[in-house]
């Protein structure tokens, strides 16, 4: 609460401050000395000529004019130069050379950026669109019980299936198949998104 008051007093202060300087200062020059009052008749006399538009006649009006005029030529002949010779310049074989620099320069970096993550991108992608199909195969061949039917023909119309289950070739090894198509995730997952 301190602070806050104290913060209020200060900005007050330094408004009042501000609305001060704005008000015309009165000099009583009955009580300044000679050289004083010297000194203050010609800061007035400076102040009231850089006030006034006495000091600005149509010549010197007209002279800035030409001034400004003359130097917007200037500036436009010169880079007119510029654009021509440079214009000239990319024309031939060093200029052309010059240009392909300067783009591989501002743009190489990001050519080459685009080009690992798009490559990245199709890598992964290929790999797993080939590999989860392929590590399903792999995985219903080698560790799922496969039934084999037999179909016997009993009469014309009708026929009777049995089915006869295999046994699967790695049963035991289920949960390493399921780590190592992880691992493949894993793998093909550092390959897509780490640059």
């Amino acid at each position: 609460m301190k602070t806050t008051f104290t913060s209020i007093l200060l900005f007050l202060a330094l408004t009042f401050g501000a609305f001060a300087q704005l008000e015309n200062v009165q000099v009583d020059i009955t009580k300044l000395s000679q050289s004083e009052l010297m000194v203050y008749q010609q800061l007035k006399q400076k102040q009231s000529a850089a006030a006034t538009f006495d000091n600005l006649s149509p010549e010197k009006i007209d002279k800035y004019a030409q001034m400004g005029k003359g130097i917007g030529v200037a500036i436009n002949e010169g880079l007119g130069a510029v654009t021509k010779n440079v214009e000239q310049f990319s024309q031939t074989s060093a200029g052309k050379w010059l240009m392909v620099i300067i783009t591989w320069k501002v743009m190489g970096q990001d050519a080459i950026g685009l080009t690992r993550t798009v490559v990245q991108y199709t890598i992964g992608a290929s790999l797993l669109v080939v590999g989860i199909p392929f590590w399903i195969w792999i995985v219903r061949r080698n560790c799922v019980n496969s039934p084999i039917a037999s179909i016997e023909k009993t009469g014309f119309w009708s026929k009777k299936i049995t089915y006869k289950s295999l046994d699967p070739i790695h049963d035991e090894w289920t949960v390493a198949y399921g780590a190592a198509f992880l691992v493949y995730i894993g793998i093909v997952a550092l390959i897509t998104f780490v640059h």
